[in-house]
């Protein structure tokens, strides 16, 4: 059944209050994010609540509340999070490739497609619900554009590819990437592991980007 996520009459506030700058901070808020990561797989939104993240992460009430001042501050966070986790993905294996034939490098950009759908596509699909409920997109807009500025770049660094229209075909294949591999999921998680769905997906990158 679909979960509806209801509205409040008044936005919580989404911007934590603390910015952790010292090692044992960023500590904390790592935990209190891997905490909304686990409970929001296993229990929901709903019953995402502060004290069940303060318990799972093992921080007081008061240490959370330094940090982050609702709920929907902290799934604000983990969005963030969890898409500059996929845009430090994709750039590393990137630059392992960046001067192997272009073939090659796009058949690994949607190997990185399939792998993170596959590791994290759920949780992912869960928090894009959830988010303009909360009201974080203006929030979560700079980190979804990280990812297409970083293909943009790769795009224009490419000899054999026509510089124009970068900025278009990697917004483009993005999406087209994003769709193609929900559906992988959706419809059976174990194609997201087999080498006949990575080729085709990889053609259509490839046609995209050309």
């Amino acid at each position: 059944a679909a979960v509806i996520y209801r509205r409040n009459m008044s936005m919580p506030r989404l911007t934590p209050r603390k910015t952790p700058q010292q090692g044992r901070s960023r500590a904390l808020v790592d935990a209190i994010l891997e905490a909304s990561r686990r409970l929001l797989v296993d229990v929901g939104f709903e019953q995402t609540t502060i004290a069940a993240i303060g318990r799972v992460a093992g921080v007081s009430p008061g240490s959370l509340y330094q940090y982050f001042p609702s709920k929907e501050s902290v799934l604000t966070a983990l969005h963030i999070s969890v898409l500059e986790e996929r845009v430090e993905y994709l750039a590393e294996n990137l630059l392992e490739v960046r001067e192997s034939p272009l073939e090659a490098v796009v058949e690994l950009i949607a190997a990185v497609w399939m792998r993170l759908e596959r590791d994290d596509g759920a949780l992912l699909q869960t928090l894009e619900q959830i988010s303009p409920v909360v009201g974080a997109e203006p929030k979560i807009e700079p980190a979804r554009e990280k990812r297409r500025r970083l293909l943009e770049s790769f795009l224009v660094t490419r000899t054999e590819l026509d510089p124009d229209g970068a900025s278009r075909r990697s917004l483009l294949t993005c999406a087209t990437l994003d769709a193609a591999v929900k559906s992988l999921r959706l419809a059976d998680p174990a194609t997201l592991d087999d080498p006949a769905e990575l080729a085709r997906l990889a053609g259509v990158a490839m046609a995209l980007i050309r």
